[in-house]
């Protein structure tokens, strides 16, 4: 566990928007697959937490990070206290930040450790339980999705927005073929490395399997068994496929060339909508409410 929290609270910055949550075009049009019409900033946390018709006395949330999402549910007042569970310090210490700035720091607990071996981990104790982009960092995810159903009160609702594709990224043989067909008909500049005089591979793969381990053995570690573990534990929950073999794998690092909502970008996704529509997809989405 410390080694995870280590490399979270260690990573080097990467070039801006070379990822596909930091463009809001990208997320734009992620977030109409879960909103009608979508939303301005693109991020849908709040507006599908509030389309329950409800606010949430008791929340948690396992793996963190920042908290962003979680600062903006308490700020819109869905979510009235949330328990905050983080592996890294220094990402505690920046929640910890923006919460005061936000107003909200007297809602939050936070806690430095993991929540399954914790005192928190009590059945009937939370209205809501919000996995955003940590529920692949579960080396267990089927015990992940069981425990979170556990910890659920009555009515409670369980929320997935998450990484669903393969184990450690080792993309199947067809999803890397989709990507790199992709990438062969971009232009040789999108793939300069910003600042440099150098280019990134024009091919995209499978990372190595032993440096993936090395690194963070948590990446996507269990992250192809989530839904089974949905289908599992929320039977009948409506899950919604997010896409992400094109805006994930073929763009990643190249994103940061191509200019938000331009031609270019919106033929790329409109690609990426296509894959997801024959059921090739790297994001998910779920609530499910507890029977």
């Amino acid at each position: 566990m410390k080694k995870i929290g280590d490399q979270w609270s260690a990573r080097s910055p990467l070039p801006p928007r070379s990822r596909w949550w930091e463009s809001p075009a990208v997320r734009r049009h992620v977030a109409k697959k879960i909103i009608p019409g979508g939303t301005e900033s693109g991020y849908w946390h709040v507006e599908a937490l509030q389309r329950a018709g409800r606010t949430f006395p008791a929340a948690l949330s396992v793996g963190c990070g920042n908290a962003f999402q979680e600062i903006a549910l308490l700020r819109a007042g869905v979510v009235e206290h949330f328990d905050l569970f983080e592996l890294a310090p220094r990402m505690i210490m920046d929640a910890k930040e923006a919460a005061l700035k936000a107003g909200v720091r007297d809602r939050i607990q936070f806690h430095f450790g993991d929540f399954f071996t914790s005192a928190k981990n009590r059945p009937g104790s939370y209205d809501l339980v919000f996995w955003s982009g940590s529920l692949h960092h579960m080396f267990d995810a089927n015990a992940a999705v069981a425990v979170s159903r556990e910890i659920l009160k009555g009515k409670g609702v369980f929320y997935c927005n998450e990484f669903v594709g393969a184990n450690h990224f080792q993309y199947p043989t067809l999803e890397i073929m989709i990507a790199n067909g992709v990438r062969s008909v971009l232009p040789r500049e999108v793939f300069r490395i910003p600042g440099k005089d150098s280019y990134w591979e024009t091919g995209a793969g499978r990372p190595p399997l032993e440096a993936m381990m090395h690194y963070d053995p948590s990446e996507a570690a269990d992250s192809e068994n989530i839904l089974p573990a949905i289908r599992e534990h929320f039977p009948g929950a409506p899950v919604i496929p997010l896409g992400g073999v094109v805006y994930n794998l073929a763009l990643m690092d190249i994103l940061t060339n191509i200019p938000e909502d331009c031609g270019l970008l919106r033929d790329l996704l409109a690609i990426d909508d296509e894959a997801n529509d024959r059921g090739l997809f790297h994001y998910a989405f779920c609530m499910a409410e507890k029977a």
